[in-house]
């Protein structure tokens, strides 16, 4: 069938199962309606029901496949929808972490490898891409100055409310992938366009080993990326993110959001809650606390951005260097937004949990550590603490191949 359905002939038809609720998506769309510099996408939920033809029949019965919400496809044809330029550029972040990298060329290139480049940025809109390498190239030329490389490339208002909307709603997967990139044809700057926010308003306190919460928050949760660990080393722009985030939650308050998620809720209960499938993972009254805990995310939030902030950033582990019986241990240093003295705490252990430790070394002012050790399996982590007290610890993960879903951070 050809005939569009209500206008778009891309359906993008999503059960969210890792989704409690099955409605954050919906709502958090629903909610950025009503945000100035943030664009939002249309949205609603879709009861599916499918005939098999696929066997050559030409009857049959339709199967009842449940509760779906549809998206709106990014393309030429929604951003003619919402009135922006359908000639312009945009794009679909997949791993893009504003660095450099071999796959990005212009189309012009002989070198030019399209699913190459779409392995880092989906091409939803548009065909050059030098002005998108351009931008590329100054964010990542540190003799230029951040503000001007912002000033030029970007918009401030759409970037910290991108940011601070985010933040509010813990939509954390979005450092390198989960949001649109856009440009008009006929401008340099580019827009952070919202996508996929089924993970997002979820009660999520990542915590340190001291029981802290750490990394993952804030401007820490970005630290990793080249565009925002540079705007965010300037204090100025730390303080435009806090005056956002002051602005967004009174947008994103409580009781704005009961009411999108009152709006949805009926819904579910209609057509999910009686579905055997749906109850396989939680009853209904886990159901009803996961909805609550929704309500009220943006004020916990606030909470811990405001805390985050007076941490050091998140660091990374480097490779270990072995030279006959010495080992030296590498780490990227942290920064600080307040521009504290900072110090590392080094940690060797026998096992995972580190109940065994080898070695323990704190207050180290270098980046970079020798030890010999006998030949052995050691698992290290860095703690950077701050003049004040405040830690941090490293972006790394350590996945526990023998224990399925055993994730140990910062190790």
């Amino acid at each position: 069938n050809t005939s569009p359905w209500l206008g778009q002939m891309t359906l993008n038809l999503n059960k969210h199962p890792n989704d409690e609720s099955r409605i954050r998506n919906k709502v958090a769309f629903e909610l950025f309606r009503a945000i100035p510099d943030l664009s939002s996408m249309r949205t609603c939920f879709v009861q599916l029901y499918i005939r098999d033809l696929s066997d050559g029949s030409t009857s049959g019965d339709y199967i009842d496949y449940g509760l779906f919400t549809h998206i709106e496809q990014p393309g030429r044809q929604f951003l003619k929808d919402h009135k922006l330029d359908e000639y312009g550029n945009l794009y679909k972040a997949n791993y893009f972490e504003f660095l450099p990298n071999n796959a990005l060329k212009d189309i012009t290139e002989p070198q030019y490898d399209q699913a190459a480049f779409e392995q880092i940025l989906e091409i939803c809109a548009g065909k050059s891409h030098d002005k998108l390498l351009r931008m590329l190239a100054d964010v990542n030329d540190e003799s230029l100055d951040i503000d001007m490389v912002l000033d030029r490339h970007f918009n401030r208002d759409n970037y910290f409310t991108w940011l601070a909307v985010n933040i509010l709603l813990a939509n954390y997967d979005t450092q390198t992938q989960n949001y649109l990139l856009y440009s008009p044809h006929d401008s340099l700057t580019w827009y952070f366009l919202p996508w996929d926010y089924d993970g997002s308003m979820v009660r999520r306190e990542m915590r340190d080993p001291e029981g802290n919460p750490a990394q993952l928050i804030g401007v820490a949760n970005y630290w990793n990326t080249k565009l925002h660990s540079r705007v965010f080393s300037r204090p100025q722009n730390v303080e435009q993110l806090n005056e956002k985030i002051d602005e967004i939650s009174q947008l994103l308050n409580p009781e704005v959001i009961s009411g999108a998620i009152n709006r949805s809720v009926p819904l579910i209960e209609k057509y999910y809650l009686d579905d055997p499938d749906f109850c396989k993972e939680f009853t209904a009254a886990e159901f009803q606390e996961n909805i609550d805990c929704m309500r009220t995310i943006t004020e916990l939030n606030y909470q811990l951005y405001r805390a985050s902030i007076e941490k050091p950033m998140p660091i990374f582990l480097g490779i270990p260097e072995q030279q006959q019986k010495e080992l030296t241990l590498f780490w990227t240093p942290s920064f600080d937004l307040q521009g504290d003295s900072l110090t590392y705490d080094l940690q060797i252990a026998a096992d995972k949990l580190f109940t065994q430790l080898v070695l323990t070394r704190n207050g180290l002012r270098t980046n970079c550590y020798t030890v010999a050790l006998d030949p052995g399996k050691y698992y290290w982590r860095v703690m950077v603490r701050d003049e004040k007290g405040n830690s941090q610890r490293a972006f790394d993960i350590y996945w526990d191949d023998g224990e399925p879903r055993n994730i140990h951070t910062g190790i």
